[in-house]
């Protein structure tokens, strides 16, 4: 899922959601060729389901939007 596409990591990335049921996740925000990772570009196309809580230099804290 890291180097997915974004909206292929999503899917693997919301699977994960499901299975593990976590609201929180910590996602490494370092850019890749100019660019943020897939999975922040994921989260960061997706307020309705994910908002940044916090971020650092090197990751972002991601909370899930909703019930």
């Amino acid at each position: 899922a890291v180097t997915a596409p974004p909206d292929e990591a999503g899917r693997v990335f919301e699977g994960w959601a499901a299975e593990y049921r976590f609201d929180r996740a910590v996602v490494v925000v370092t850019p890749q060729a100019g660019r943020p990772p897939p999975l922040v570009r994921y989260l960061e196309a997706h307020p309705d389901r994910w908002r940044e809580v916090a971020r650092g230099k090197g990751a972002a804290v991601f909370a899930r939007v909703g019930p």
